[in-house]
């Protein structure tokens, strides 16, 4: 009769890799039979001390791995536990049988596990919680990167606030006073006060977790603070975009790519060739071919030769695909215009309606966002793209970090982002309504889409100097106002013809109305 703690190992030792995970499990072996109980820890197969037993060593788990003080204490008082409920069955003079045991551990006190767990630090826990949120399977995957993300800087400032304190932090420790430091902790490090307040609702989604657990009753909220600021938003303007558009020199077949760069991506086709673009060209062209759709960078390099798809009469075309980010799997159709329809054919000569819009590169992957960012800028300073913008960084105070607000070439800014704000303030400019804009950017809220764009000057200066002045002359304002109205309509007529939008019969039917 005994208890040991060992390794749950499906294969051999030797098929194992080093940064494998493991479960380590608590097995009770009485009269040839064998009781396994888990122990909730998880380690990686380097850090489990597999000599521990022979060199009588105190814990099983390595120092390699950061939590090893946590994980060694709770795999003690798991095997505390279960001598203390064979203790129990003999002092009530009854067998310590594989059956009781089993029946002893399912009754055990909810309250017991809720205090040992309670005595856990809180970097413990926090491996955990990512342990659950990696095997949830109910969130996407941009999601679970979110999370993981805010879970990195609680861990990192936990670190620090413990050495700070000399003590290890608990859950139930987490209190205005953490959140404080945390605020200032990072508020120090530059970060901008609304990431702070993401990554502190992420620490307020893991309490609420250990609560679900049953390892607290602890509860907490986020601290308040300047967080959300009024910011101009950047976007490229359609003369940027064409400029983006036009530019050939990265091309492949372009003599003078050499000179620019030396990655390359392939598309396979239907005939067994392959065709070569450039990196840049194929990062430039994804940059123009978001700002015409509207869409986050997942769903855009997602895009299949498949999503593009014609009207019944085939006189118009459009992209159709879900958003990935949609918890509901929200489908979004955008018509396409001359300069998508132009990229769209470009890749998709003798290709398969399955394949994917844009080539792969050498190693077969897709493009990905990381590479895009540091990509574009590069295009941007070497297409011209030099208009000056300021994006200023505020502290939690509301006020500008110093020099943060000196403005830049927007080359130096460009992110996949500005795809999805060029596209609504293109919208704008050419007066679409509002609930169109949002059915084609897969918007649900009003809140959400007007944090995409902000007014611009040409539009105070346009709408300013409206006020007042048709009561200063009525007759000749009126007059001059309705002359205005007249070229407006005419001007987002043509706008909607020229981007595909309407055909050419009703074009032409509606001018002849107007004039």
């Amino acid at each position: 009769m005994s208890v040991y703690i060992s390794p749950n190992l499906t294969k051999k030792k030797t098929d194992y890799k080093p940064s494998d995970k493991i479960t380590i499990y608590l097995n009770y072996y009485f009269q040839g039979k064998k009781l396994r109980i888990p122990s909730d820890v998880t380690v990686l197969f380097k850090d489990w001390d597999k000599n521990w037993k022979q060199g009588r060593k105190s814990d099983p788990i390595l120092k390699t791995d950061q939590n090893h003080v946590s994980k060694n204490i709770l795999l003690k008082q798991k095997l505390s536990e279960v001598n203390q409920i064979i203790d129990r069955i003999k002092l009530n003079g009854q067998i310590p049988v594989i059956e009781l045991v089993k029946n002893n551990l399912k009754n055990f006190k909810k309250e017991e596990v809720k205090k040992t767990f309670e005595n856990l630090d809180l970097i413990f826990l926090l491996n955990e919680y990512c342990d659950y949120i990696e095997n949830e399977i109910t969130l996407r995957k941009g999601y679970k990167k979110s999370i993981f993300t805010s879970i990195k800087r609680i861990n990192e400032f936990t670190q620090h606030y413990n050495k700070t304190l000399n003590y290890n932090v608990l859950v139930s420790n987490i209190d205005e006073e953490y959140q404080k430091s945390f605020l200032k902790f990072y508020s120090d490090k530059g970060d901008q006060p609304s990431t702070i307040r993401k990554r502190l609702k992420s620490l307020v989604s893991f309490v609420n977790w250990c609560g679900k657990q049953g390892y607290t009753n602890h509860k907490i909220s986020v601290i308040p603070f300047n967080h959300n600021f009024e910011k101009e938003v950047v976007y490229l303007t359609r003369e940027e975009v064409l400029q983006l558009y036009q530019f050939e020199e990265f091309n492949f077949s372009n003599k003078n790519h050499k000179k620019h760069t030396n990655e390359f991506f392939y598309d396979e086709l239907k005939n067994g060739k392959t065709k070569t673009y450039t990196n840049l060209e194929v990062y430039k062209d994804i940059l123009v071919f978001g700002c015409g759709v509207g869409c986050r960078f997942g769903d855009l390099i997602s895009l299949r030769l498949d999503n593009y798809q014609f009207s019944e009469d085939r006189s118009k075309g459009y992209f159709v695909f879900r958003m990935e980010k949609s918890r509901t799997g929200k489908q979004v159709k955008v018509p396409i215009n001359r300069l998508t329809f132009e990229i769209w054919k470009k890749y998709s000569k003798n290709k398969k309606r399955t394949d994917s819009i844009f080539p792969r590169s050498s190693s077969g992957n897709l493009p990905t966002n990381q590479k895009m960012n540091k990509q574009i800028k590069e295009i941007g300073k070497i297409v011209g793209l030099n208009r000056l913008v300021s994006k200023p960084k505020f502290n939690v105070e509301g006020k500008i970090i110093k020099e943060s607000d000196t403005r830049v070439p927007i080359h130096s800014v460009l992110s996949s982002h500005i795809m999805r704000r060029t596209f609504i303030r293109e919208g704008i400019e050419n007066k679409i309504p509002t609930h169109v804009m949002m059915s084609m950017s897969g918007h649900s809220t009003e809140r959400v889409y007007h944090q995409y764009f902000s007014t611009t000057s040409s539009e105070l200066d346009e709408e300013g100097r409206k006020l007042f002045s048709l009561e200063l002359n009525h007759k000749e304002n009126k007059k001059s106002y309705n002359q205005v109205s007249l070229e407006n309509q005419l001007l987002e007529l043509k706008s909607l013809f020229e981007k595909g939008l309407i055909p050419e019969e009703i074009y032409l039917e509606k001018v002849s109305r107007l004039v």
